[in-house]
């Protein structure tokens, strides 16, 4: 177990920590109420601490997968966990995305696209599907509309693969997979 998964998961309810912003200096502090639920306070942007935590169980997810620490017992509790838990911070991110005085704006493709990338990866690719649809109309730049057609289609592409809809042969010659944009 990495040391960056023994630091998040291994605290104790009720611990914190106190910690210095690298780029302004700022001191704050962390409370963790309960395992993967720290509770920022004295935090001036939530949406920083937001994207750091979500940045961290991003990182530690693969590790889930390939560290013979975790159990599949352990990986079957923490797998739902997390997933909830960054669909709850990409909420967080994407309110401050919607801001127009926002610096978070300017990060709003990123975040549309890790959201639906956090539903395919957690098995829920109708989720992501259903997402990227309500998502895309919003874009006006090509390569972005370009780039999120093409995570659709590999979504729904491995989506019909896993529903034996198409066999393994097949697969990257189906739909709009040959056609993906550059």
């Amino acid at each position: 177990m990495s040391q960056k998964a023994k630091d998040y998961f291994l605290f104790k309810d009720s611990s914190y920590w106190i910690y210095q912003d690298s780029v302004n200096g700022q001191r704050d502090s962390v409370y963790v109420n309960g395992n993967l639920k720290p509770e920022p306070f004295w935090a001036e942007e939530i949406a920083w601490v937001n994207y750091d935590l979500y940045k961290l169980v991003q990182d530690i997810y693969p590790e889930l997968h390939t560290d013979p620490f975790y159990s599949d017992v352990a990986i079957a509790q923490m797998e739902p966990l997390m997933y909830h838990q960054l669909i709850q911070w990409s909420n967080g991110l994407m309110t401050k995305a919607n801001e127009s005085t926002s610096n978070w704006q300017h990060f709003k493709f990123e975040l549309v696209r890790d959201r639906a990338l956090i539903h395919r990866n957690f098995g829920h690719r109708q989720e992501a599907l259903n997402w990227l649809n309500q998502e895309i109309p919003n874009f006006t730049k090509p390569q972005d509309i370009a780039e999120l057609h093409n995570w659709h289609c590999i979504i729904a592409t491995e989506q019909e693969y896993l529903d034996s809809n198409i066999t393994l042969d097949q697969l990257f010659e189906y739909g709009c997979l040959p056609h993906l944009v550059n």
